[in-house]
């Protein structure tokens, strides 16, 4: 009988895959499959072969196609997207950097580096403009982005008019078109493996890896960013999932674009000199994205004041899902073992229902939680985040100040009131609002951080904070 502290272990080595209960019975499977292949007795003896490198790199590639999870969609966090074509691409091309070089790491079946290429030739991009190459450790996956077969919930975000224009009907499903196909290359490769001379010789100017971190060990967390920040070109850019905006690590400094989130690799890290590094302006960072509360790190959801008895639930079941954006799963949890209209989570209730764009839905959900609790600061501030993605924004700035108003210390809540009076041109307001988020952000509480700061960190919040007032003017020192 296998141990499964030894199958995790030996998938961890592979793949940098942190133990995962859930998974205990795949990966144990897994590894007596792969003893019974090469007719090792115990693990031990499997582990010496995984000495040899040959072995190890074909066996890093079947695991791999094993345990790796591959469920993605076009036009994923578009938002991001839409940066790297409308800003990013044509900076680049403006100062000479031709062909943009683009990685997608942890590809899966393509959608990703394919949605990407279907964009900017939308956008009136060429072939000889941008390189797209699609990278992912499972050979299989691999196999499948080339042929760019793709069922209809995997189109389940693409506008019909795209789907006319880029995809055939194929069998049961659809096929994207040869002339997307040919745009993006594909290969196999281990960001956290020991595919050294791989890492050593790619290069790019903007990295995307979202979704990828979330399932490694922080070693592995650590080895992977270190390969990122390895590959990008002075003041490259690398694009995250939600809910990894804290792990980008020292190498990287947070901006913002028009609701999207990514990094900036700082020039001192880079060891490369393809182009002069991006400067950021103060005056580029805008709004804050309507994302920024729907992407909860794992952690408890609120603090005991938005319980009147001073519950705090356990809701790690449910947080593990949003963490994967498995959405519809974690909805369905939380609507099936909410206690009562009080419940902690009714909130996150709410935060799935935002994350699945359903703000109409969210809206209502929060409406009735303040009718039972009227001074819940963290439902006035959802409210206020209901509000902002449906253009209602005057009415999210008084639900973010009321969330002040009950709670001075949320310092979340403040800074998105301060933007937003910036943006309405309430000068005063937005001064007095950003001065004091950042004041609290030191000690802004964990729990609440991790709910309502989408997976960025104290001090990547405060930067904004930061850069809002240095638009206005205001020397922002504060701590963090």
């Amino acid at each position: 009988m296998i141990d499964e502290a030894e199958a995790f272990a030996l998938v961890e080595r592979l793949l940098g895959f942190r133990a995962e209960p859930t998974r205990a019975h795949d990966v144990v499977h897994t590894v007596a499959e792969r003893l019974r292949a090469h007719a090792c007795p115990d693990v031990p003896s499997y582990r010496r072969l995984l000495d040899d490198p040959r072995i190890r790199s074909v066996e890093t590639r079947v695991v791999a196609d094993r345990l790796t999870v591959n469920e993605t969609y076009f036009l994923r966090e578009s938002a991001q997207l839409d940066v790297i074509i409308e800003k990013l691409v044509p900076q680049l091309l403006a100062r000479g950097v031709s062909p943009v070089r683009v990685l997608s790491v942890g590809c899966a079946t393509g959608e990703e580096p394919y949605g990407l290429a279907l964009g900017l030739h939308g956008a009136g991009f060429a072939r000889a403009d941008v390189d797209i190459l699609g990278l992912d450790v499972s050979p299989s996956v691999i196999e499948g982005a080339r042929r760019a077969h793709y069922s209809e919930w995997a189109l389940r975000n693409v506008p019909s008019a795209l789907r006319g224009r880029y995809f055939e009907r194929h069998k049961k499903g659809h096929r994207l078109i040869e002339e997307i196909r040919q745009w993006v290359r594909f290969d196999v490769a281990n960001v956290v493996g020991d595919d050294g001379q791989f890492w050593q010789t790619t290069h790019a100017d903007i990295v995307i890896c979202r979704n990828l971190l979330i399932y490694l060990t922080p070693d592995a967390i650590g080895r992977a960013v270190e390969r990122l920040a390895r590959v990008l070109s002075p003041g490259g850019a690398l694009f995250l999932g939600h809910a990894e905006t804290g792990l980008a690590g020292s190498h990287f400094e947070v901006e913002e674009e028009r609701g999207a989130f990514y990094f900036r690799l700082r020039e001192q890290t880079a060891t490369r000199v393809w182009f002069a590094p991006i400067e950021r302006s103060a005056s580029q960072v805008q709004a804050l994205a309507r994302k920024l509360p729907a992407s909860p790190a794992p952690a408890a959801v609120a603090e005991a004041d938005a319980s009147p008895a001073g519950r705090v639930e356990a809701l790690d079941d449910v947080l593990e899902l949003m963490q994967k954006e498995r959405f519809e799963e974690a909805l369905a949890r939380v609507e099936a073992s909410m206690i009562d209209s009080r419940s902690e989570r009714g909130l996150l209730r709410a935060v799935i229902l935002t994350n699945l764009g359903r703000a109409v839905d969210a809206k209502r959900a929060v409406s009735a939680r303040l009718e039972r609790l009227p001074r819940c600061p963290f439902a006035h501030y959802l409210f206020g985040v209901c509000c902002e993605s449906l253009l209602q924004f005057d009415e999210a700035r008084q639900s973010y100040a009321r969330a002040v108003e009950f709670d001075p210390a949320f310092a979340m809540a403040g800074l998105r009131a301060g933007m937003l009076a910036r943006r309405a041109g309430q000068i005063e307001e937005a001064r007095r609002r950003l001065s004091a988020a950042l004041e609290h952000f030191p000690n802004q509480a964990t729990r609440t951080l991790s709910l309502y700061g989408g997976g960025f960190t104290r001090e990547m919040l405060a930067s904004v904070c930061r850069a809002e007032l240095a638009a206005l003017g205001v020397a922002a020192g504060g701590r963090a």
